[in-house]
């Protein structure tokens, strides 16, 4: 398999958002979706890459800044999934390692993952890229 890793278009949000409602259970309007991905492609903070075989998207992954009080300016791996059917061929290494490339360029410190205990085959992968577990968390949420 000859895996590509690109930056993402525009015309790649509609397989995203198929790959993010069937792999993370995130749900959004459609034109929403897209708004979002035209704004978060034209900032310098935010990562969106693609991973394609001869045309087609394997997987994704978006990254942005982190950056806090107590510590180094960071990014965040925000968002990785990479099609059932391509797990387990390099797919998801290849994305976290473009996201890692991309931090290191743009000046960060390292990169920090928060991923839901249910996403085995997610932490599998952070933990053979070298990634360290820190302690759990728990998310809240307030919508406006």
């Amino acid at each position: 398999m000859n895996i590509t890793i690109r930056k993402c278009m525009i015309s790649d949000a509609p397989r995203i958002r198929e790959l993010s409602r069937h792999l993370l259970g995130f749900e959004y309007p459609e034109d929403k979706f897209e708004a979002n991905i035209r704004r978060l492609m034209t900032r310098e903070s935010n990562l969106l890459l693609v991973a394609e075989n001869n045309g087609a998207m394997l997987g994704f992954a978006h990254a942005c800044d982190f950056d806090i009080l107590y510590g180094p300016h960071l990014k965040i791996l925000r968002a990785i999934a990479v099609d059932d059917r391509y797990r387990g061929c390099g797919v998801g290494k290849r994305l976290l390692e473009a996201v890692e490339e991309w931090a290191q360029r743009t000046g960060a410190s390292g990169v920090r993952i928060y991923s839901g205990t249910e996403r085995t085959a997610a932490i599998a992968l952070y933990k053979s890229c070298g990634y360290e577990f820190v302690k759990p968390e728990t998310k809240y949420k307030k919508d406006f």
